[in-house]
């Protein structure tokens, strides 16, 4: 559920009411804790990924969607590996606390196999092709991947305006 923080501006003519979503009460204190579910409900239904079987999300990241993702894993049954650079800030980088892996690489260019993301998409596949490791690596890609894109669609506005009509305006 969003949630919602209402305020009046008043003027000569009108009376405005205005609202804005507070994301930072949502589970990881970001958007990105919708873009991270859509990203892993979408794996679900497509069978790449099932709940506690070994299966493994990665992803390069170095921002919010990271902290998402290891809440998420966490809370539906998967583990997170994380790729980043080894440049981000501790209190970037300590997703340890949320049961993510954290694999630091050095910085380079996207071009370079060795790019964080491009780490995260070899280590996924590394995971899925190796007999030794149980369960699936799924390459969450969210910077590529059609869910983000739906999660974003469907949200803020659309949804803001659906829950909006269970508010007294």
């Amino acid at each position: 559920m969003m949630r919602y923080l209402g305020f009046m501006e008043i003027d000569a003519r009108d009376h405005w009411r205005h609202w804005m979503t507070i994301s930072f009460l949502e589970p990881g204190g970001s958007v990105k804790d919708r873009v991270a579910m859509k990203l892993m409900e979408t794996a679900e239904a497509g069978g790449l990924l099932t709940p506690h079987s070994g299966d493994k999300v990665y992803e390069g990241t170095v921002g919010s969607t990271g902290v998402s993702l290891a809440i998420l894993c966490r809370a539906r049954g998967y583990l997170a590996h994380i790729c980043m650079p080894n440049d981000q800030a501790t209190e970037k980088s300590d997703l340890t606390k949320l049961g993510a892996e954290v694999e630091h690489v050095p910085p380079a260019p996207i071009a370079d196999r060795a790019q964080f993301v491009n780490k995260a998409r070899a280590r996924s596949e590394e995971h899925t092709n190796s007999p030794s490791i149980p369960g699936r690596g799924f390459f969450a890609d969210q910077f590529e991947n059609e869910a983000n894109s739906v999660a974003s669609a469907v949200w803020p506005g659309p949804l803001a305006n659906l829950n909006m009509e269970a508010l007294d305006t």
